[in-house]
């Protein structure tokens, strides 16, 4: 004979749970839950994204052997991993060679990693039309 105390508690528990999973999945479905691990959307104009664009172009002015500055911060995100991502859009500017010449704007996609100590690493520089402005 079911204990009928069993058959009500066991019935609570599945709406419970039944509950549960659909307000998750929709609370999922419809972004409203943290993207961990994945990218953030943060300020241009924010302290560390700014370090880290000029970084950048430090790092591939020195590899190329060129003068490079950031004329324009146009996307930026954040990525925690064991340090930090910033994964960037950027107009970078490269002033003439030689006189009389014209300089260079390309616009590019760029990753710096920064380590928990502060050490920073290029990790990625593409040439890339990254859309709309921030």
């Amino acid at each position: 004979m079911e204990d009928k105390g069993m058959k009500i508690n066991l019935r609570k528990i599945i709406t419970v749970l039944v509950f549960t999973l659909a307000f998750g999945a929709a609370y999922s479905a419809f972004g409203q839950g943290p993207n961990v691990g994945g990218y953030q959307k943060v300020s241009v104009d924010a302290r560390d994204v700014v370090i880290a664009a000029d970084f950048a172009v430090k790092a591939k002015g020195k590899e190329l052997n060129q003068t490079l500055r950031v004329e324009k911060i146009k996307k930026a995100e954040t990525q925690v991993v064991q340090g930090k991502n910033y994964r960037m859009c950027l107009d970078v500017y490269a002033p003439p060679a030689k006189e009389g010449e014209d300089g260079v704007q390309v616009t590019v996609e760029v990753v710096v990693w920064r380590n928990f100590d502060g050490t920073y690493k290029l990790t990625k520089w593409e040439d890339q039309d990254c859309g709309d402005d921030q």
